[in-house]
């Protein structure tokens, strides 16, 4: 039996004035958070607040004591992978996003309660939950 490939993706639920930021990418049906592989070298936060800037254009910060992990496993490219999460609380500061359109096919700035509505990976959903009650 062969294992299946690990991937790690670190991000964030990203917030400004109480709005959640959502991103689809280019080849998803379903709403989720910003996030990406790791740079040779670069620590979780790290890949997460570039990540971020990548897709989204924000400039974030990283909120301290806040911090998920999540596993699910798919297809990848007809291989069976696992992916390991680590998903941050992060504050921009401004609202005007500027999508990456070679990665991002939608963008958007929701309430927590609209986010909840919107078909999103139900481990985003979780984390969301979670981190719009952190202080």
């Amino acid at each position: 039996m062969t294992l299946p490939l690990t991937y790690i993706s670190c991000g964030a639920v990203v917030t400004h004035h109480g709005k959640v930021l959502l991103v689809r990418d280019t080849t998803g049906t379903k709403w989720g958070l910003s996030m990406g592989e790791p740079d040779l070298g670069e620590s979780e936060e790290q890949t997460a607040i570039r990540e971020i800037r990548e897709e989204t254009g924000l400039a974030v910060t990283i909120v301290p004591g806040f911090s998920k992990t999540a596993q699910f496993k798919y297809l990848r490219e007809g291989t069976l992978a696992e992916k390991h999460m680590v998903i941050f609380l992060a504050r921009s500061s401004t609202d005007a996003y500027k999508p990456n359109t070679q990665e991002i096919a939608h963008i958007g700035w929701f309430t927590p309660q609209e986010a909840m509505k919107l078909d999103i990976y139900p481990e985003a959903k979780e984390i969301i939950s979670q981190a719009i009650k952190h202080p």
